[in-house]
């Protein structure tokens, strides 16, 4: 399946559950081990997984930012996530912090509210309980 007008689409595939692999399913994709975060075995988890790509996409949307406003790119993203159990099993938490500390606080707001608007990521994630983003 094809989404329209996609200007990227990959699939990531998992058949063997949370002790094994998952991997990208492309020509030159990538596997990786995966294991549950309360293993002993060597892998990642999706806590990582969803820390990663959030930190990722959020860096990669201020750094636009910044490229626009000809601001060097020493911005970090750093997220915390959390498994915590809920009435119905198991919920994410996830606490975001963006550090600018070349930058005013003013100059710093400005840039991370237009990177918020324009972040996929931060999109898919905005309106939950447990997302929260914090200017350090």
């Amino acid at each position: 399946m094809t989404l329209s007008g996609a200007l990227y689409q990959t699939k990531v595939v998992n058949r063997d559950g949370i002790e094994g692999k998952t991997y990208v399913d492309e020509k030159e994709g990538f596997e990786v081990a995966v294991s549950s975060p309360m293993s002993e075995r060597k892998g990642t988890n999706p806590e990582q997984l969803l820390g990663m790509a959030l930190a990722t996409c959020l860096k990669a949307t201020i750094e636009a930012e910044e490229t626009r406003r000809k601001i060097d790119h020493l911005s970090q993203v750093s997220v915390k996530v959390e498994l915590r159990e809920d009435t119905l099993g198991y919920q994410f938490v996830l606490e975001t912090e963006i550090s600018m500390p070349h930058l005013s606080k003013q100059e710093a707001g400005s840039i991370l509210e237009v990177a918020l608007r324009r972040c996929p990521m931060h999109k898919l994630l905005k309106g939950n309980a447990t997302y929260q983003v914090h200017l350090i």
